[in-house]
C-alpha cells in the first residue's frame, strides 16, 4: 500500500537497510526509494521466482535480525548471519580474514551519486556462513558491536548528556529508563567480560567444537558478568547526576 491507501504493484519493504542488499544481490528490479523508508520492487514474474527463491533460503537456512541478541542463537544453530555494517569496515575484514563470506553493497539511489553505497544509510550486509569458524564469528560480532556503537548508542548517549544536569525528574527517569534496557554493543560486552578471549581460549584447547558447548558450560558466569557490567555503568551515569 502506498501512504493514500492506493494498492501498488510490488513487494513494501520497511527496513530496507536489512533487506536491500539481498534483494539487490539477487537481482531483484529496484524501482523505487525514499531516502530509506520504502522499498518498491517492481512485480514481474523474474521478481516474483527471486522473491519464492529467497523466502525458501531465509526460511531454511539463514537468520537475519536487527536485534544483536539474536546473534549468539544464530551461531548456535549453525546458520547464516546477515547483518549490517559499514561497508569500509566490511571490506577491511574480507581483506585480512582468512575465511570465506559475502558482502552485498546497496544500489545507488541515483546515476548523480558518486558512491556506489547508499548516501541514507552507508550500509551494505556481510554474511557469516558457518558458526564453526571462531574467526569469522568473532570478526561478525566485532563488526555488529561498531555498527551498534554507531548506529544505536548515540542516540542514548545524547539522552543522558542533556539529562546529566537536568531538574527535570521526568527527563533523568528516561535516560535510566533507557540504561536499564539498552544492551552495549558486542564488542564492548564481549571485551569487557571475557566472552571472546574464552571462545578462543576453548578452540585452541579442542581443534573445534561448538559455541552451544562453550555457551552451555559459561552461561551462568556470563550472565553474571554482564549483570555486573550493567550495574557499573548505572553507578557511573549516577555518580555524575
Amino acid at each position: 500500500m502506498n501512504w493514500d491507501n492506493s494498492e501498488t504493484s510490488g513487494l513494501t519493504f520497511t527496513v530496507p537497510s536489512h533487506a536491500v542488499s539481498m534483494l539487490y544481490g539477487l537481482d531483484f528490479h529496484i524501482t523505487g526509494r525514499d531516502d530509506g523508508d520504502i522499498i518498491q520492487i517492481l512485480s514481474n514474474e523474474k521478481t516474483v521466482t527471486k522473491a519464492d527463491d529467497l523466502s525458501s533460503f531465509l526460511r531454511k537456512q539463514a537468520t537475519i535480525s536487527s536485534d544483536p541478541s539474536d546473534a549468539i542463537q544464530a551461531f548456535i544453530d549453525g546458520k547464516t548471519m546477515f547483518l549490517c555494517a559499514p561497508l569500509k569496515t566490511a571490506t577491511e575484514l574480507k581483506q585480512r580474514a582468512p575465511f570465506e563470506y559475502s558482502i552485498l553493497p546497496l544500489p545507488k539511489q541515483n546515476n548523480e551519486q558518486a558512491s556506489y553505497i547508499s548516501t541514507s544509510t552507508n550500509l551494505s550486509i556481510i554474511a557469516v556462513g558457518r558458526a564453526s569458524d571462531i574467526s569469522a564469528a568473532t570478526a561478525t560480532l566485532e563488526t555488529l558491536g561498531l555498527y551498534s556503537t554507531q548506529e544505536i548508542r548515540p542516540v542514548y548517549v545524547e539522552t543522558i548528556l542533556s539529562a546529566k544536569d537536568s531538574t527535570n525528574p521526568e527527563k533523568v527517569e528516561t535516560v535510566n529508563l533507557i540504561l536499564d534496557n539498552v544492551h552495549p554493543s558486542f564488542e564492548y560486552i564481549w571485551d569487557n567480560i571475557g566472552i571472546t578471549s574464552k571462545l578462543y581460549e576453548y578452540f585452541r584447547a579442542n581443534k573445534g567444537g561448538s559455541f552451544a558447548t562453550v555457551i552451555a558450560a559459561n552461561r551462568d558466569s556470563w550472565n553474571n558478568n554482564i549483570q555486573s557490567l550493567q550495574e557499573k555503568m548505572l553507578y557511573a551515569f549516577n555518580q555524575n547526576q
